[in-house]
């Protein structure tokens, strides 16, 4: 029957095997009974008893997660993938099935970004906050990283009207989160793909690098001087430092005035 479901006869075919399957549920009780029940129920479009699970006992063990039960109505419902997604949308709003949330970590009410993606294949102006809303990723505290590499695809492709504010003020997010976990290479990056502006990328990559580029240097080793092992950590930061270096210079055209700059600077600083 799936492989004509197109065909007139079809339809009331699967409705009546539904009927039949859904009296003999009723009629004795049992798991078995049930989940023939259901699954008919679900090869007809009919998504009655799913409804009932839900309704009866919201977040319980039996009803399905939000993408189950979207994926029911892509799959199983009649017409586009936006009717699909509308049908969705209504049964959430009576309350007979789950929102679309993004996971335990969440803040509280947001939605799930990737529903927010799938409904903004559905409209010629998807909704670009709440594709990026941070929380929506599942990032504890609201972190913007994955809202900040969604943002730069949706402008590149033009998926969606991403405002450039929005882009600096996650790529901000990102960039102190880099620096603050000491990857101040990638920050760098970071910054050249969120500004447009050549003089502010500029100045922000200066800023950055004197703040944060460093090698190992005494101030390090001040303390550390008669601890096991201090000479060897202290090349193997000297080693590090120059890969990133060279990832800066190489990668992202860094000038070499600008990390001399920021070795000037750091010297400066710690006398």
């Amino acid at each position: 029957a799936l492989a004509a479901r197109d065909a007139p006869s079809t339809q009331p075919a699967l409705d009546a095997e539904f009927s039949r399957a859904n009296a003999a549920a009723a009629a004795a009780p049992g798991a078995a009974a049930a989940f023939e029940a259901r699954a008919l129920g679900t090869a007809a479009g009919r998504f009655d008893l799913e409804d009932d699970l839900e309704t009866a006992k919201p977040g319980g063990p039996a009803g399905l997660h939000w993408r189950t039960r979207l994926g029911l109505h892509a799959w199983y419902g009649r017409g586009s993938f936006a009717d699909a997604v509308a049908a969705f949308d209504d049964a959430v709003s009576l309350g007979r099935a789950r929102p679309p949330r993004p996971g335990k970590r969440r803040g509280e009410g947001a939605v799930s970004a990737q529903y927010a993606l799938l409904k903004a294949a559905t409209s010629t102006r998807g909704d670009a906050a709440a594709c990026l809303d941070a929380f929506g990723h599942g990032e504890v505290c609201g972190g913007a990283l994955h809202a900040w590499h969604l943002a730069l695809t949706l402008r590149s492709i033009g998926a969606c009207a991403v405002d450039d504010e929005m882009v600096r003020k996650l790529g901000a997010d990102v960039i102190e989160r880099l620096c603050a976990g000491g990857a101040w290479h990638w920050a760098l990056f970071a910054i050249a793909a969120t500004f447009d502006d050549a003089e502010t990328r500029a100045a922000l990559a200066r800023d950055l690098l004197c703040r944060h580029a460093r090698g190992a240097d005494a101030s390090d080793a001040s303390f550390g001087v008669l601890k096991p092992g201090a000479n060897a950590q202290a090349a193997e930061a000297e080693k590090a430092y120059e890969l990133r270096r060279a990832f800066c210079a190489a990668g992202l055209g860094c000038p070499e005035s600008w990390l001399e700059l920021a070795l000037a600077t750091r010297a400066g600083l710690t006398g």
